[in-house]
């Protein structure tokens, strides 16, 4: 059985031809953004630049220019 991370990739993979330079992706959190890069990494024979793939804390730090206190 595949996992979600991994059926996730191939279709971000498939849909954009391998070409994966300039994506944002956002995730639920930076765990789930390690594994995913992992599966994109995996579906390449080639070096690939990975998208830039966020946790939604560190998008929102990032699109709103505030800090997230803990």
């Amino acid at each position: 059985m595949e996992k979600f991370i991994s059926r996730i990739a191939k279709q971000i993979f498939s849909s954009r031809n391998g070409e994966l330079e300039g994506l944002t992706i956002v995730m639920p959190g930076k765990r789930a953004g390690t594994f995913l890069k992992k599966a994109l990494s995996e579906l390449s024979d080639k070096p690939i630049w990975a998208p830039k793939i966020y946790s939604i804390e560190s998008w929102l730090e990032e699109i709103s220019g505030l800090t997230i206190l803990d």
